[in-house]
């Protein structure tokens, strides 16, 4: 989250001869007075303190002051369909104060910036936001890491030994998540007794794949920006999501991360990934149509180089 919403638009701002910095909201709350010397201040998931709270008093319907979310946590009514309630089993209450400290912010501020179209339109419902004040900016990678990417394709085994892979987020919060494409992946590796799958991060392997545990590689959390390599080593990244208004709002970018070192993905078509046309992706919404893209064989080298050039193109901030 912080990395695409504030470390890469900075830097591309930056790039663009603007002055732009990334200040950690601790340090701003002890020196409110040092917003004042920019032309705009941008929170990222901003939330109700004594600090922001005499901020936005001060710039009350300033367009100075931007509010960017990339998730859906700002809505209490939805609150059962977060991640922490609905996986991790957190206090449902808790929660709901904490999504309460968020909308609360909102309210105080009258221009938003957000990853994908609903979460803008969601913003603009929930806080009466004008149309022209809310901006979608999606997601999107900076140079360094198209780069790795390169270096990560270039160096990709002719023979990628992972027919599957399955990259979590990085919190314990997908085991229902990974249970959306289980029985078509269990019918995939019964199928290819030579299809191994690389698993990385925390998520809980589900029963239905015990059988094939021995093809099975699952690794700890590793750092962002090894991932590149990790993918290189795999020919189809799956990502599916369960149907829920929360994962409805997030960003696309398991794809195009994926398929910028040539992996094909197999996603569940979120409206932030269902944007996209390519070779390299397919939707799937069924159980059939995961059979179809597990089962399918990947484009030839030639279609994946090619539309790696396109994605790059495209997504680089």
């Amino acid at each position: 989250s912080t990395r695409y919403r504030t470390f890469h638009l900075a830097a591309e701002l930056s790039r663009r001869g603007h002055f732009s910095s990334v200040v950690p909201l601790s340090i701003f709350e002890k020196s409110p007075s040092m917003g004042n010397d920019y032309d705009f201040v941008i929170f990222h998931r901003p939330r109700i303190t004594p600090e922001t709270v005499d901020f936005f008093v001060k710039h009350e319907q300033s367009r100075a002051i931007i509010a960017d979310f990339d998730d859906l946590i700002f809505d209490v009514a939805l609150s059962n369909f977060t991640p922490a309630v609905r996986v991790r089993k957190s206090d449902p209450i808790g929660i709901r104060v904490n999504l309460a400290s968020f909308a609360a912010a909102c309210r105080m501020v009258s221009t938003c910036t957000t990853s994908t179209t609903p979460l803008r339109d969601r913003m603009i419902a929930l806080f009466g936001i004008d149309n022209d004040r809310a901006h979608v900016i999606p997601n999107g990678v900076d140079s360094g890491y198209l780069g790795i990417c390169t270096l990560a394709l270039q160096g990709a085994p002719p023979e990628r030994p992972y027919r599957y892979g399955y990259f979590s987020a990085g919190t314990q919060t997908h085991d229902l998540d990974f249970e959306i494409a289980a029985s078509a992946l269990a019918r995939a590796m019964r199928a290819d007794r030579r299809a191994r799958m690389l698993v990385v991060g925390p998520v809980k392997i589900p029963s239905s794949l015990t059988p094939y545990s021995d093809r099975i590689t699952q690794l700890p959390l590793v750092a962002f920006h090894e991932l590149p390599f990790l993918k290189s080593t795999v020919r189809t990244v799956i990502a599916p999501l369960e149907d829920t208004p929360f994962n409805s709002a997030k960003s696309g970018l398991k794809f195009w991360e994926a398929a910028l070192v040539g992996c094909t993905v197999a996603a569940t078509p979120i409206p932030d990934i269902d944007r996209f046309e390519s070779p390299l992706l397919k939707k799937c919404k069924n159980e059939d149509d995961w059979d179809f893209a597990l089962q399918q064989e990947v484009p030839d080298t030639a279609i994946i180089r090619d539309e790696v050039k396109r994605i790059s193109r495209s997504e680089e901030r």
